[in-house]
């Protein structure tokens, strides 16, 4: 018999006679895939769905923007990266009139490509692209020029029909407030109505459609906005966080954490499954052995009756997950109305089955090495190879690292950075290493003092001695498994804590604009409960001595083009209760004080102390840096950069502007106010974006539900695997002492014990490494404003998975019949 149809002979004999030794680690491989394979396609899905709702959130793939106009083709031939199709926009600030009233708006001239994502709303009809002639007003502004749709309405020297009133835009949440309400224009009309864009402090957008945007492409695009300078921001869609495009990018990297997570636990769940094959199998080689078959020949036979198991149990799961996949996505669109997008099965099927294989074989071989190190004799009484130190910590080492290596290139391709997947792998292998050596440690401690302990304590230490490295593994794999789990659900509720709290939940729900200062008093006292600001516009001049606006004037300049625009400045004794100072101090109001918010501080390069002169309605007014504040720029309320005292522009006439949280009839007695005494101020109702976030919300917080209920059940199938494993490596323990004289509720009372005791001991300590590594991902990785460290559920749930595997332990010992002679004997015994 030639050696391969030897080792397949065997192989296959090895799996038909010894079936149910296959079975755990079959089921437990085969869940494995089906987690592995649901978890990267629901991620590949929710990632093309976030990246498609940020496309339509920013208004393209790609969008340059600047304060002058320039030539976008220059860029893209810079970054040798082309857009399939280009949107040119121009926004600035202009006066339109009706027949009968006059009003400034926000004006945006686009071109026929305009939006090249999303849709927007109208009262009525559906919108077109702009053709000339024809404009667009939101609300408010149809509402105070007092016109609908057919009227006229005049810029300039260009008149246009009235075309249709937007209720929703498909950039209105990124769009930052706006003071004045909304019309879009034809570039075409823009150019024929003869007015000069430098007299309107224009900001010009160029938006970018790719069908697909590389990573290669995107290191282009960065390093070309580097070479450009400061001539115009670019931001690249799910890149750049800003708005509720922060949630969007924060979710897609949770759901990076949570495939990284499912990839670990699957490595483990793998790598036990092994290793409990190889342990139960040991006898069968013990018997090869003797009969004077080679090792090397042993390694076939056994790696091949493996494969067979890690195949059938791949090729079940991937085909399992792909169904469970249709049927959760059809059962999101009917529930949440949430289409998700088709991944590439294919490519993620390979993965899967790619992953598995390496993993199997990665663990395979070093764990079989430890079970032929021992000689026959040594493998049939039981025995272990006693090295001395009693911890092969060299053996655990090479066999983590072998196992979880293959995750690097998944990590890798997640992060979109080889070193860094390397680096959190290597933390995973350095967790797991001192986890299994500080169990190892304090089991060989209470190993050389057990005779200070009884019987019952004594038998528990011995048996766990005995185990091993199958025992180390077992409980440092708990231990992961636990940590994976807790990690999961505090991340889980800290983002969901972070998204509930979005501007679904802090947006006003009326804003009202172009309050004069005669009007600010009356307003105040019939609403006393509306948070009003004076706002003043202003131009930086300076920056402790440094000519701002003359060195953008500048070809060469370093200063950032955000400096050259307008900025809208307050003044008030009190700092918003939305903001808090983080560096130096408010003083109510004092003369000559500034507070500027901090991140925007960071890019111009402010400090305490620094010296700030603005021009403001052609005076020079200066003043000192001393505080800087944070604000939350996607909570819906209005944020200033910079707050001076009252004093300072007390004597610039400017308009306050006001917002609130009233319900119908509030909002409506405002309205009537409004309307009947002060016609020429603007109230715009908020509600028309409400529907929108919550919609938004709702998808984020669906797709972090979907995607970690899987890796949350790998988790407990993991737990589960583990105390079915070690109750097998008991029965013949359990029957040596029953044999000896204990008696059978002894030895089923020692196995609790010790299972229970050792499992509350993991979930104990890895609820406190969940905290630290929650406390860092949340900080560093997805930038969280609040972090939650305790949640009385997870614990519920902890404690649950306690009394389960006490529950487990149980029902293995109640159903296990086997006599204590074939328990005893080599045919049956583990």
């Amino acid at each position: 018999m030639n050696e391969i149809k030897l080792v397949l002979t065997y192989s296959q004999r090895l799996v038909r006679r010894e079936w149910k030794k296959f079975v755990l680690p079959l089921l437990s491989l085969a869940i494995t895939s089906l987690v592995m394979m649901l978890v990267l396609v629901l991620t590949s899905s929710s990632s093309a769905l976030l990246k498609e709702q940020a496309r339509e959130l920013q208004g393209g793939d790609v969008v340059l923007e600047s304060n002058l106009p320039i030539i976008s083709e220059d860029f893209w031939r810079e970054a040798q990266v082309f857009p399939e199709v280009e949107s040119k926009q121009i926004s600035f600030t202009a006066t339109l009139q009706s027949s009968n009233e006059i009003a400034s708006f926000s004006v945006q001239a686009v071109d026929n490509f305009y939006p090249l994502y999303g849709q927007f709303i109208l009262e009525s009809g559906k919108f077109e692209p702009v053709a000339e002639g024809e404009i667009y007003l939101d609300q408010g502004g149809s509402q105070k020029l007092a016109v609908v749709v057919g009227d006229k309405v005049s810029f300039g020297e260009s008149t246009f029909t009235l075309k249709g009133i937007v209720v929703s835009e498909p950039t209105s949440l990124f769009g930052g407030f706006r003071f004045l309400p909304r019309a879009i224009i034809s570039d075409t009309d823009f150019a024929a109505s003869v007015v000069a864009p430098e007299l309107l402090r224009a900001e010009y957008s160029y938006a970018g459609k790719f069908t697909n945007l590389s990573s290669l492409d995107i290191t282009r695009l960065r390093e070309a906005e580097k070479s450009f300078g400061s001539e115009f921001d670019v931001d690249i869609a799910g890149q750049d966080r800003r708005g509720l495009q922060f949630g969007l990018e924060t979710v897609t990297d949770f759901l990076v954490v949570a495939v990284l997570i499912t990839a670990v636990l699957a490595a483990v769940n793998v790598y036990s499954s092994t290793l409990y094959l190889v342990t139960v199998e040991r006898k069968s080689l013990a018997v090869l052995l003797a009969l004077g078959m080679t090792k090397r020949k042993l390694t076939y036979i056994l790696g091949m009756a493996l494969f067979y198991v890690v195949i059938l149990s791949g090729l079940i799961g991937i085909s399992m997950g792909a169904l469970a996949f249709d049927w959760l996505t059809d059962f999101v669109s009917k529930t949440y109305l949430i289409t998700l997008p088709k991944p590439d099965f294919y490519l993620y099927s390979f993965l899967c089955l790619g992953l598995i294989i390496i993993i199997a074989l990665s663990s395979f071989i070093p764990a079989l090495r430890q079970s032929l190190s021992l000689n026959p004799r040594q493998i049939l009484i039981g025995g272990e190879v006693d090295t001395g130190d009693g911890f092969p910590l060299k053996t655990l080492a090479l066999v983590t690292v072998f196992t979880l290596l293959p995750l690097v290139l998944l990590a890798a391709f997640l992060l979109g950075n080889f070193l860094d997947g390397l680096l959190i792998i290597l933390a995973i292998v350095l967790v797991y290493v001192i986890v299994a050596g500080i169990f190892s440690l304090s089991l060989n401690f209470l190993y050389s003092h057990r005779q200070k302990f009884n019987f019952f304590f004594r038998s528990i230490i011995s048996q766990k001695k005995a185990d091993g490295l199958f025992g180390i593994v077992s409980f440092t794999s708990l231990f992961v498994a636990l940590t994976a789990l807790s990690t999961l659900a505090l991340l889980q509720i800290s983002l969901e804590s972070f998204l509930k709290n979005d501007l679904a939940s802090t947006v006003p729900t009326t804003y009202v604009l172009d309050i004069q200062p005669s009007q600010k008093d009356e307003i105040a006292a019939n609403f006393p409960d509306l948070s009003m600001f004076a706002n003043i516009s202003a131009r930086i001049v300076s920056i402790d001595n440094r000519l701002i606006q003359e060195e953008l004037a500048s070809p060469n300049s370093d200063v950032d083009r955000e400096l050259g625009r307008e900025f809208n400045i307050t003044s008030n004794a009190d700092l918003p209760s939305s903001d808090s100072v983080t560096q130096g101090e408010w003083s109510n109001g004092r003369p000559g004080e500034i507070s500027v918010e901090e991140s925007f501080a960071k890019r111009a390069d402010i400090n305490l102390g620094s010296k700030l002169v603005f021009l403001v309605q052609g005076f020079e007014v200066e003043g000192v840096v001393t505080s800087l504040r944070s604000t939350d720029s996607r909570s819906g309320l209005p944020f200033f950069y910079f707050i001076f005292s009252p004093e300072d522009l007390r004597d610039f006439p400017g308009t306050y502007f006001a917002f609130s949280y009233y319900e119908a009839e509030q909002q409506k007695a405002l309205g009537s106010f409004i309307a009947d005494i002060m016609p020429n101020i603007t109230i715009i109702e908020t509600q028309n974006i409400g529907p929108l976030v919550v919609r938004i919300v709702g998808t984020l917080l669906v797709l972090v539900l979907v995607v970690t209920l899987p890796p949350l059940l790998i988790a407990t199938l993991l737990i589960a695997t583990l105390v079915v494993s070690s109750f097998a490596s008991r029965q013949r323990e359990g029957a040596r002492m029953r044999a000896l004289g204990s008696t059978r509720m002894t030895v089923m009372k020692q196995y609790l014990a010790e299972t229970i005791s050792l499992t509350l001991v993991a979930a104990v300590f890895s609820y406190v490494l969940s905290l630290i590594i929650t406390f860092l991902v949340s900080n560093y990785f997805l930038e969280l404003e609040s972090v939650v460290l305790f949640d009385a559920e997870l614990i519920i749930g902890l404690t649950l998975i306690v009394f389960m595997v006490g529950l487990i332990g149980l029902y293995l010992f109640k159903t296990d019949t086997m006599p204590l002679r074939e328990l005893l004997s080599y045919e049956t015994n583990q």
